[in-house]
């Protein structure tokens, strides 16, 4: 949640472009090609499973990660808590287990 911001009316803005994907300059990012992008990388936790499978990042892979951290803020556990009991593990598993439970 430490890089995401906002801004005097409160909208959400991104603190950090680390893993920002780059094109050419001048280029329509929904048409054109990324340059130099050939690893997956990203914070475990954050990454949804089919992103982990195929390495291909989605909108949908995307959503799962805004997701992530909406969790992380409500709940206040950052979305892998290595010292939790291993079915608290993982945040979003843990949140989902406990809303089948009702």
């Amino acid at each position: 949640a430490s890089n995401v911001l906002l801004d005097f009316e409160l909208n959400g803005r991104l603190g950090d472009f680390g893993l920002a994907k780059l094109y050419e300059h001048g280029a329509n990012p929904g048409t054109s090609r990324v340059v130099g992008t050939s690893k997956l990388v990203g914070t475990f936790g954050y990454l949804a499973p089919e992103l982990l499978r195929t390495g291909i990042a989605t909108t949908s892979s995307d959503v799962f990660a805004f997701a992530a951290l909406l969790l992380e803020v409500v709940c206040g556990r950052r979305p892998i808590d290595l010292k939790a009991l291993q079915e608290e593990l993982v945040l979003v598993d843990w949140v989902w287990e406990r809303f089948k439970d009702g």
